[in-house]
């Protein structure tokens, strides 16, 4: 397996061959069409993770204020990050239409949960493309993202919410 370091010298695993080989010590044969749907998983991951950042900034209006413009993507890299995020839940979507009725059944509960999380994300992108690039939000996108982060596990009171700050980002370390 590759592996790369850091910027502390610490060895870093792709996400795609982590993936890869953890099916592969399940017993998986590596198999280009598993490579390929590691590759795939990733990705997926990768925006849903990035759009979960993002939500986050939005629910929290001081952490949006701090983040503005440097770590707040443009207008335009915004929308493109929903975009993505959307398509891979629509994807994800049609995927479970082609599964044996057990396993829908089984997976009812997240595929209502992740119903809820498409439909808020769609509102948000919708609220996004109208939304003045500025360190503050409108409150009802503070609300949908807080919805949004409700609905996938964080729910916070307005309060903590409101009080919430980006913790400090840490010094780069001198290189040996």
């Amino acid at each position: 397996m590759k592996t790369a370091q850091d910027q502390r010298g610490t060895e870093k695993t792709s996400l795609t061959e982590a993936l890869q080989s953890s099916f592969e010590k399940a017993g998986l044969p590596a198999t280009e069409s598993l490579r390929e749907g590691c590759k795939e998983l990733a990705k997926q991951l990768g925006h849903h993770a990035t759009t979960h950042f993002l939500i986050g900034l939005f629910a929290a209006p001081r952490c949006l204020a701090r983040a503005y413009p440097m770590m707040c993507p443009s207008k335009e890299d915004l929308l493109a990050v929903f975009d993505q995020y959307l398509s891979a839940m629509q994807a994800s979507r049609e995927r479970h239409m082609h599964m044996p009725p057990e396993v829908v059944e089984f997976y009812a509960e997240n595929t209502a949960r992740n119903a809820k999380l498409e439909a808020i994300a769609r509102d948000i992108r919708s609220q996004l493309e109208t939304w003045e690039y500025s360190p503050s939000a409108p409150e009802s996108l503070v609300r949908a993202a807080r919805t949004w982060m409700d609905v996938s596990g964080h729910g916070w009171s307005d309060a903590e919410w409101d009080a919430y700050e980006l913790p400090e980002a840490p010094e780069p370390s001198a290189k040996p």
